[in-house]
């Protein structure tokens, strides 16, 4: 199994109805801060597989930010014991 350490995705686009898209990693910074990127691969899929990915990282979206409020409220509730 091949692991890709992604930072962005970009140029999606739609080639014979396969939709294609850049996967981008940090390669370095700019002195004005900002990040230099290259390409490390390109992921094509189909548009359902593309429509069922969409929906899994909305899953996953809703899932890390509840997650994210639960542990805000419990630091909130540790901090007003001590």
């Amino acid at each position: 199994m091949k692991q890709e350490l992604v930072d962005a995705i970009t140029n999606v686009r739609v080639i014979a109805g396969i939709i294609r898209m850049d996967l981008m990693k940090i390669t370095g910074q700019e002195k004005d801060g900002k990040y230099v990127f290259e390409k490390c691969s390109e992921l094509a899929m189909s548009t359902s597989a593309f429509a069922q990915s969409v929906r899994t990282f909305q899953e996953a979206d809703k899932g890390l930010r509840e997650r994210a409020a639960n542990q805000l409220e419990n630091q909130e509730k540790e901090s007003s014991k001590n």
